[in-house]
């Protein structure tokens, strides 16, 4: 195959491929308002102001919970300025990254509200931004199963 025919063959492939999308925009969400009107309000509670907009299972072993927050912009992640929540003691952060410490008490809310699956080993919580393109601005993170069984005191009293 000569060269020009390769690139040819690689530029019709890739056009007709599908863009791979953050999991927060990912097809198979479903609305927050499908999740268990205790759970969801426990969550909304916990989340204000950010805006809990849709939550997705994958099989039985990892959750996703999407919240929206206007105040994420690329420029106030790059510049680390922006968090999601409010500020955090070294106590409360257990090893947590300060903002990723709200996220983990949503992820931790939901395996309780769930009655804690055996199964469920990683909750995901996703948060994007809302203006322009900072739309498809998104910080992700990742709590696996021990970040939500054992005690904490970032957890309620």
């Amino acid at each position: 195959m000569s060269p020009a025919l390769a690139l040819l063959a690689c530029a019709v492939a890739l056009e007709s491929a599908p863009a791979q999308a953050p999991l927060a925009f990912q097809p198979g969400r479903q609305p927050a308002s499908e999740l268990a009107p205790e759970l969801r309000h426990a969550i909304d509670r916990r989340a204000a102001p950010y805006a809990f907009e849709s939550f997705r299972l994958f099989g039985r072993d990892s959750a996703l919970l999407v919240f929206a927050d206007s105040a994420l912009t690329g420029e106030a992640m790059q510049a680390n300025r922006w968090m999601f929540g409010p500020p955090t003691t070294a106590a409360e952060a257990d090893s947590c990254p300060p903002e990723k410490v709200l996220g983990r008490k949503l992820a931790r809310l939901l395996w309780r509200g769930l009655n804690k699956p055996r199964e469920l080993h990683y909750i995901i919580v996703a948060v994007h931004g809302t203006k322009d393109r900072d739309r498809f601005t998104v910080y992700t993170m990742y709590y696996q199963r021990g970040q939500l069984e054992a005690p904490w005191v970032g957890d309620e009293r």
